[in-house]
Protein backbone atom coordinates (compact mmCIF):
# COMPACT_ATOMS: atom_id res chain seq x y z
CA UNK A 1 0.00 0.00 0.00
CA UNK A 2 2.95 2.45 1.00
CA UNK A 3 4.04 1.83 -2.73
CA UNK A 4 1.22 2.57 -4.12
CA UNK A 5 0.47 5.88 -1.92
CA UNK A 6 3.97 6.83 -3.11
CA UNK A 7 3.87 6.13 -6.81
CA UNK A 8 0.49 7.80 -6.96
CA UNK A 9 2.05 11.08 -5.33
CA UNK A 10 4.30 11.47 -8.18
CA UNK A 11 2.13 10.79 -10.93
CA UNK A 12 0.19 13.27 -9.50
CA UNK A 13 3.06 15.51 -8.87
CA UNK A 14 4.10 15.03 -12.44
CA UNK A 15 0.26 15.81 -13.72
CA UNK A 16 0.20 18.98 -11.76
CA UNK A 17 3.70 20.36 -12.92
CA UNK A 18 3.34 19.40 -16.74
CA UNK A 19 -0.22 21.18 -16.54
CA UNK A 20 1.47 24.04 -15.37
CA UNK A 21 3.96 23.97 -17.58
CA UNK A 22 1.85 23.85 -20.41
CA UNK A 23 -0.39 26.76 -19.47
CA UNK A 24 2.41 29.18 -18.56
CA UNK A 25 3.95 28.90 -21.45
CA UNK A 26 4.25 32.18 -23.26
CA UNK A 27 4.51 31.46 -26.90
CA UNK A 28 0.93 32.49 -28.83
CA UNK A 29 -1.53 29.93 -28.79
CA UNK A 30 -2.23 27.98 -32.20
CA UNK A 31 -5.04 27.12 -34.48
CA UNK A 32 -6.11 24.31 -34.43
CA UNK A 33 -7.08 22.47 -37.98
CA UNK A 34 -10.99 21.67 -37.73
CA UNK A 35 -11.28 21.94 -33.75
CA UNK A 36 -10.40 24.28 -30.97
CA UNK A 37 -8.86 21.72 -29.36
CA UNK A 38 -11.31 20.76 -27.08
CA UNK A 39 -12.70 17.32 -27.50
CA UNK A 40 -16.04 15.49 -25.87
CA UNK A 41 -15.33 11.55 -26.29
CA UNK A 42 -17.18 8.69 -24.66
CA UNK A 43 -16.44 5.15 -23.83
CA UNK A 44 -17.00 2.68 -27.14
CA UNK A 45 -16.59 -0.49 -25.57
CA UNK A 46 -16.40 0.40 -21.91
CA UNK A 47 -19.82 -1.03 -21.49
CA UNK A 48 -18.69 -4.41 -22.12
CA UNK A 49 -16.42 -4.63 -18.84
CA UNK A 50 -15.84 -1.77 -16.07
CA UNK A 51 -12.63 -1.47 -14.40
CA UNK A 52 -14.27 -3.51 -11.61
CA UNK A 53 -15.40 -7.00 -12.20
CA UNK A 54 -19.26 -7.97 -13.17
CA UNK A 55 -19.52 -4.41 -13.87
CA UNK A 56 -19.90 -2.11 -17.09
CA UNK A 57 -18.28 1.79 -17.38
CA UNK A 58 -20.50 4.36 -19.20
CA UNK A 59 -17.63 6.93 -19.19
CA UNK A 60 -17.27 10.93 -20.46
CA UNK A 61 -14.22 12.38 -21.78
CA UNK A 62 -13.08 15.38 -21.67
CA UNK A 63 -9.40 16.54 -23.70
CA UNK A 64 -8.08 19.89 -23.65
CA UNK A 65 -4.74 20.87 -25.49
CA UNK A 66 -2.57 23.31 -23.99
CA UNK A 67 -0.02 23.09 -26.70
CA UNK A 68 0.72 21.30 -29.87
CA UNK A 69 2.32 18.60 -28.18
CA UNK A 70 0.36 18.65 -24.88
CA UNK A 71 -3.07 17.65 -23.87
CA UNK A 72 -4.96 17.37 -20.16
CA UNK A 73 -7.64 14.97 -20.23
CA UNK A 74 -10.10 14.12 -17.58
CA UNK A 75 -13.22 10.98 -17.17
CA UNK A 76 -16.14 10.30 -15.29
CA UNK A 77 -17.64 7.15 -15.40
CA UNK A 78 -20.82 5.59 -14.07
CA UNK A 79 -20.52 1.76 -13.19
CA UNK A 80 -23.43 -0.13 -12.72
CA UNK A 81 -24.29 -4.20 -13.45
CA UNK A 82 -22.95 -5.99 -15.98
CA UNK A 83 -25.60 -7.30 -18.68
CA UNK A 84 -24.09 -10.19 -19.36
CA UNK A 85 -23.57 -11.24 -15.63
CA UNK A 86 -27.08 -9.86 -14.60
CA UNK A 87 -28.86 -12.42 -17.43
CA UNK A 88 -26.17 -15.35 -16.41
CA UNK A 89 -27.07 -14.59 -12.61
CA UNK A 90 -30.15 -13.38 -12.27
CA UNK A 91 -32.07 -16.20 -11.14
CA UNK A 92 -34.02 -18.27 -8.36
CA UNK A 93 -35.66 -14.67 -7.45
CA UNK A 94 -32.21 -13.64 -6.58
CA UNK A 95 -31.66 -10.42 -8.38
CA UNK A 96 -27.72 -8.83 -8.47
CA UNK A 97 -27.37 -5.08 -8.80
CA UNK A 98 -24.24 -2.65 -8.33
CA UNK A 99 -23.66 0.83 -8.37
CA UNK A 100 -20.21 2.52 -8.61
CA UNK A 101 -17.77 5.66 -10.15
CA UNK A 102 -14.63 5.76 -11.67
CA UNK A 103 -12.11 9.22 -11.87
CA UNK A 104 -9.56 9.22 -14.72
CA UNK A 105 -6.55 11.81 -15.42
CA UNK A 106 -4.04 11.50 -18.24
CA UNK A 107 -1.21 14.05 -19.61
CA UNK A 108 -1.13 13.37 -23.01
CA UNK A 109 2.52 14.50 -25.19
CA UNK A 110 1.65 13.79 -28.78
CA UNK A 111 4.50 13.23 -31.15
CA UNK A 112 4.28 15.90 -33.94
CA UNK A 113 5.39 13.28 -36.65
CA UNK A 114 2.98 14.13 -39.16
CA UNK A 115 0.11 16.58 -36.91
CA UNK A 116 -0.36 18.22 -34.29
CA UNK A 117 -2.16 17.51 -30.86
CA UNK A 118 -5.08 16.32 -30.60
CA UNK A 119 -4.52 13.97 -33.66
CA UNK A 120 -1.78 11.46 -33.89
CA UNK A 121 0.58 9.28 -31.99
CA UNK A 122 1.09 10.13 -28.17
CA UNK A 123 2.33 8.33 -25.28
CA UNK A 124 1.61 9.84 -21.56
CA UNK A 125 0.96 9.29 -17.88
CA UNK A 126 -2.55 8.01 -16.24
CA UNK A 127 -4.14 7.99 -13.31
CA UNK A 128 -7.53 5.91 -12.33
CA UNK A 129 -9.50 5.22 -9.31
CA UNK A 130 -12.67 2.88 -9.14
CA UNK A 131 -15.12 2.28 -6.53
CA UNK A 132 -18.05 -0.11 -6.93
CA UNK A 133 -20.62 -1.95 -4.40
CA UNK A 134 -22.02 -4.89 -5.31
CA UNK A 135 -25.12 -6.81 -3.82
CA UNK A 136 -28.44 -8.80 -4.49
CA UNK A 137 -32.06 -8.10 -3.55
CA UNK A 138 -31.84 -11.37 -1.06
CA UNK A 139 -28.14 -10.58 0.12
CA UNK A 140 -28.80 -6.87 0.87
CA UNK A 141 -31.94 -8.10 3.16
CA UNK A 142 -29.08 -9.30 5.66
CA UNK A 143 -26.94 -6.46 4.85
CA UNK A 144 -24.47 -8.49 2.90
CA UNK A 145 -22.52 -6.26 0.35
CA UNK A 146 -19.12 -6.31 -1.28
CA UNK A 147 -16.98 -3.29 -1.52
CA UNK A 148 -14.35 -2.76 -4.69
CA UNK A 149 -11.87 -0.34 -4.91
CA UNK A 150 -9.12 -0.54 -8.10
CA UNK A 151 -6.60 2.55 -7.91
CA UNK A 152 -4.00 2.52 -10.62
CA UNK A 153 -1.07 4.58 -12.27
CA UNK A 154 0.12 4.17 -15.77
CA UNK A 155 2.38 4.92 -18.83
CA UNK A 156 -0.27 5.34 -21.71
CA UNK A 157 0.63 4.45 -25.42
CA UNK A 158 -2.08 5.73 -28.34
CA UNK A 159 -3.14 7.01 -31.45
CA UNK A 160 -6.16 9.78 -32.26
CA UNK A 161 -7.37 9.64 -35.52
CA UNK A 162 -9.32 12.27 -36.55
CA UNK A 163 -12.23 11.85 -39.25
CA UNK A 164 -13.71 14.48 -41.49
CA UNK A 165 -13.58 17.83 -39.77
CA UNK A 166 -14.12 16.95 -36.12
CA UNK A 167 -14.74 12.99 -35.54
CA UNK A 168 -11.98 11.25 -33.33
CA UNK A 169 -11.53 7.66 -32.68
CA UNK A 170 -8.70 7.06 -29.40
CA UNK A 171 -7.19 3.53 -29.49
CA UNK A 172 -4.57 3.17 -26.45
CA UNK A 173 -2.67 0.96 -24.07
CA UNK A 174 -2.04 1.33 -20.87
CA UNK A 175 0.60 -0.61 -18.46
CA UNK A 176 1.38 -0.19 -14.95
CA UNK A 177 0.33 -1.13 -11.35
CA UNK A 178 -2.86 -1.44 -10.00
CA UNK A 179 -4.03 -2.13 -6.05
CA UNK A 180 -7.35 -3.96 -6.18
CA UNK A 181 -8.84 -4.07 -2.70
CA UNK A 182 -12.52 -6.08 -2.10
CA UNK A 183 -14.22 -5.63 1.48
CA UNK A 184 -16.93 -8.04 2.47
CA UNK A 185 -19.48 -6.75 4.67
CA UNK A 186 -22.32 -8.47 6.66
CA UNK A 187 -24.18 -6.91 9.94
CA UNK A 188 -23.71 -9.85 11.56
CA UNK A 189 -19.94 -10.27 11.24
CA UNK A 190 -16.42 -8.12 11.25
CA UNK A 191 -15.71 -6.49 7.77
CA UNK A 192 -12.82 -8.35 6.43
CA UNK A 193 -10.56 -7.77 3.46
CA UNK A 194 -9.86 -9.95 1.15
CA UNK A 195 -7.10 -10.83 -1.50
CA UNK A 196 -8.85 -12.48 -4.28
CA UNK A 197 -5.37 -12.04 -6.19
CA UNK A 198 -3.30 -13.80 -3.26
CA UNK A 199 -1.77 -16.73 -4.99
CA UNK A 200 -0.79 -14.83 -8.40
CA UNK A 201 2.29 -13.73 -7.65
CA UNK A 202 3.69 -12.06 -10.71
CA UNK A 203 0.76 -10.35 -11.89
CA UNK A 204 -1.09 -9.66 -9.22
CA UNK A 205 -0.43 -5.71 -9.19
CA UNK A 206 0.67 -5.58 -12.86
CA UNK A 207 -1.77 -3.48 -15.03
CA UNK A 208 -2.19 -3.87 -18.35
CA UNK A 209 -5.75 -2.45 -20.56
CA UNK A 210 -6.61 -1.49 -24.18
CA UNK A 211 -9.37 1.01 -24.97
CA UNK A 212 -11.35 3.10 -27.55
CA UNK A 213 -12.82 6.57 -27.01
CA UNK A 214 -14.70 8.21 -29.48
CA UNK A 215 -16.07 11.91 -29.72
CA UNK A 216 -16.11 15.00 -31.17
CA UNK A 217 -14.08 18.34 -31.21
CA UNK A 218 -16.17 21.05 -29.42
Amino acid sequence: MEVLKKITLFGLLFLIGFSGFSQSDETPRKTYPFTNGKLLKVGAISYLIGRIPYSSEYRLIYEQVHQPSVSSEVAVSYLALNPLFKGANNSGGQKFFMQGFRVQFAEKFYWNITSEAPKGLYSGVHFSYASGRLSSNIANIYGIYYDAKVTSINFRQGVQFQYRSNYFADFFILMGYKEILVTETDLYKPPKTRDYFEDITWSKHFNFLMGLNVGISL
